[in-house]
């Protein structure tokens, strides 16, 4: 039993299992590049150093950042103070304080500290010698159910999110410009090495033509012949080695190296080896309605007006609020004793040793509030009409290109036919014109039918494998 094809079988599906991965094979998670460039090492090098890719992580780490900066609203808070006033040796006042505030969640704050107060001036309102106390301020109605610190934490957290969603759709993007310029860069490079490979065998024809004049066996005007077909050749070969040049460069937009500087793709780095076999084994499954349900469900782009609407809500909850009266209440335990002495000894409120203020705030027309809450509906419902339309915008999308991808898969079977019908016929009219069956002029128009053939077939399979890359895009999938 011969084995071997079992064992290169086995090395094309391993192999071509990793051909559209995000993730690189086992060992081969390097980013060094060697003479051999692989559409999973440009995967690993974009998103390690492009500089693209760096900006939308810091602005990720700016926005969780954000975070906590609104988290401070909900510190406590400590806040003291010394003051005296003597004026024509009559003292008039002096006080020593200490407090400490502690907000909560639910919008009541918390509040405890001592007072010494002293003077022969002191506002009857105050009270002579150390006061202790304990309070509460309590939010009756406008600023109890939801208040503007909340809220603005709430959307401090949104917008992180937003930003990791902006984040995912960047590498999104890129990834896909990046294989794009890949796969245009092997396109490149094998219509050059067709070409090459053309000119080595109008060499060898050349040589056999000479010999063949010089032996009596042709006429000399088949020398010109042969020549000419070698010279178009050999001009093609020159301006497909600078397309694949110009496309290496192309490519190299998005490689970088660790210490931030471009890299240039030498000229001698080649595409990977039997990419051709690689594409012909490889068969990725996309299956439409599984695509479109992760696309509709957990595409960047949706995601991100997800939250914009979720943004919008909250600026409704914090909007409404200024529709309600402003009542607060506020109540403390005094005690006349230092704050290590502080005991409450009645636990009735309004009974003994207490301090309480209520305080009501109403604007009488409301049009502040009534302005801002239209507003924030509006915004709402421009929000949600642009998720409407952004998931309707992915669908056609997805759909779009799922029918790129299967149209891409057929023409690309037929075309491959098609060849190899085109290179049996030259190899055929070869062995004819060896035999002196057949001419130069013969020969020459089928190589170039053959030529046009491959060169269409090598365009066919890179945009075929670039419309697997564009199928998952269109889904957001690339990350």
């Amino acid at each position: 039993m011969n084995k071997k094809p079992l064992k290169n079988k086995l090395f094309i599906f391993i192999v071509s299992i990793s051909l559209l991965s995000d993730r690189p094979l086992l060992g081969q998670t390097d980013t060094k590049l060697t003479n051999e460039l692989r559409p999973e090492q440009v995967v690993s090098i974009l998103k390690k150093y492009h500089p693209v890719l760096r900006q939308a992580a810091i602005k990720v780490e700016v926005a969780e950042n954000n975070i906590l900066n609104q988290r401070g609203s909900f510190d406590p808070r400590l806040s003291g103070g010394q003051g005296a006033k003597a004026l024509k040796n009559e003292s008039y006042y002096e006080y020593t304080e200490l407090g400490v505030e502690i907000p909560t969640w639910f919008g009541i704050d918390f509040e405890g500290g001592f007072v010494n107060q002293g003077g022969q001036r002191l506002d009857n309102s105050l009270t002579q010698g150390d006061v202790s106390y304990l309070g509460v301020t309590v939010p009756l109605l406008k600023n109890l159910i939801y208040d503007k610190r909340r809220g603005y934490l709430e959307q401090a957290k949104i917008m992180s999110r937003m930003t990791q969603h902006e984040q995912a759709n960047i590498v999104n993007n890129i990834l896909l410009d990046a294989m794009k310029a890949y796969w245009d860069w092997v396109k490149a490079y094998e219509s050059y090495r067709i070409l090459d490979e053309l000119v080595k065998n109008n060499l060898a024809r050349n040589e056999f033509v000479t010999k063949s004049i010089v032996y009596g066996e042709r006429p000399a005007i088949d020398s010109i012949e042969v020549k000419t077909q070698l010279l178009s050749f050999q001009i093609e070969k020159e301006k497909r080695w600078t397309e694949f040049l110009n496309a290496g460069n192309e490519l190299s937009v998005f490689l970088w190296l660790e210490s931030g500087t471009p890299y240039q793709i030498p000229a001698n780095v080649r595409p990977s080896e039997n990419w051709d076999i690689k594409y012909r084994s490889y068969k990725p499954n996309l299956i439409y309605e599984s695509i479109l349900e992760q696309g509709l469900s957990s595409h960047p782009e949706i995601k991100m007006y997800q939250e914009q609407v979720s943004y919008y809500r909250v600026d409704r909850k914090i909007y409404f609020q200024d529709l309600l009266p402003k009542l607060d209440f506020n109540y403390k335990f005094l005690n006349n004793a230092a704050p290590q002495n502080f005991q409450i000894n009645d636990t009735r409120l309004f009974s003994n040793n207490y301090q309480y203020s209520l305080k009501l705030d109403v604007p009488l027309r409301l049009s502040e509030g009534r302005s801002n809450v239209r507003n924030a509906k509006l915004k709402l419902n421009y929000g949600e009409l642009a998720l409407q339309q952004k998931q309707q915008d992915i669908a056609i999308k997805i759909k779009n290109y799922f029918n790129n991808y299967l149209n891409y898969e057929k023409l690309s079977e037929l075309q491959y036919e098609n060849f190899e019908n085109y290179r049996t016929m030259v190899r055929a009219e070869e062995t004819k014109f060896r035999n002196g069956e057949s001419n130069l002029f013969t020969i020459n128009a089928r190589e170039v039918k053959a030529l046009e053939a491959q060169e269409k077939l090598i365009d066919l399979k890179t945009s075929y494998l670039k419309s697997i890359y564009e199928v998952r895009w269109s889904a957001g999938l690339l990350r």
